[in-house]
């Protein structure tokens, strides 16, 4: 795949790309200056090496979203899931919040959403019948429908937008110079033991991994499967949108290839229970 275009900034989970506004027939348009499906590939190659074993090459992916055109109102944007995933099917879609922050409001309602028309893995689609004005807005990709509300111990009510794990921030369409970013979630690998699993974890800001359900699996090979269990997995007990987990009681085999998938929702303690269908992000890696 080609090179990142100039003028962007890429880290783990988010992506900064240079834009500008051009006013056509009275209305405001945001054009990226990148393509889409160049970046997708070019973010999910990431490079680490392994604790007590040898430096090695892995592979992630993860669900992201962006805005490829903004008028007054339609937003046109396009979205990248891992292969296997049938967004129609399994009731991807996006929502829209107007914002304050680069920040998804996890408790407040969305002012327009959409369902995923085709199950495709990549693909585009037109947000349409909405109202924007001048303010900034936030994009959110979800990998499942609405989550259940659910209380914590203080009786402060968690989000129905468990599932969203990619968004796309639209700056004030009345700037005439402005910065998109993009964020999704990461999985990756800190150490590989024999026995134990140590990974990193990324959910987009402000979610809750433990009260919603977030979990990972592995499974051997060099890919998730939306079907078939993992062969070994856990909750993240970690009430935060990052941090470390791990995964005791497995047995890795030297050079063999496995796959971690990270889940915001959706865990059971009985592996046939597990929803396989809310896939937000995976890393292969070797025993």
């Amino acid at each position: 795949m080609g090179a990142p275009p100039e003028n962007s900034l890429i880290c783990p989970t988010r992506r900064l790309v240079l834009c500008q506004t051009a006013s056509v027939a009275g209305l405001a348009l945001l054009a990226p200056q990148s393509t889409f499906g160049r970046e997708f590939a070019d973010d999910n190659a990431i490079a680490a090496g392994q604790a007590l074993r040898s430096p090695d090459l892995h592979t992630a992916g993860a669900v992201s979203v962006q805005h490829n055109l903004v008028t007054g109102t339609l937003i046109n944007f396009g979205y990248r899931t891992p292969a296997g995933n049938q967004p129609s099917e399994f009731q991807n879609g996006v929502y829209l919040w107007p914002v304050s922050a680069n920040q998804i409001p996890w408790t407040s309602p969305s002012v327009a959403q959409d369902g995923i028309l085709l199950n495709q893995p990549r693909g585009d689609q037109n947000l349409t019948n909405i109202a924007l004005g001048t303010d900034a807005y936030i994009l959110g990709y979800a990998v499942g429908p609405d989550t259940p509300k659910t209380a914590d111990n203080t009786g402060t009510y968690w989000t129905e937008f468990g599932n969203v794990v990619a968004s796309a921030y639209i700056a004030g369409t009345s700037k005439s110079l402005t910065l998109q970013e993009t964020a999704r979630c990461l999985v990756k690998p800190l150490f590989v033991g024999t026995n134990s699993l140590s990974y990193q974890f990324e959910f987009l800001t402000g979610f809750f991994a433990a009260r919603s359900g977030a979990w990972a699996g592995v499974w051997e090979g060099s890919a998730v499967s939306y079907a078939v269990p993992p062969k070994w997995h856990a909750k993240i007990q970690i009430e935060s949108s990052q941090g470390v987990s791990g995964l005791n009681g497995l047995n890795f085999e030297r050079g063999q290839k496995y796959t971690i998938g990270l889940y915001p929702t959706g865990y059971s303690d009985d592996p046939a229970s597990l929803d396989l269908k809310r896939l937000a992000a995976f890393s292969v890696f070797s025993g």
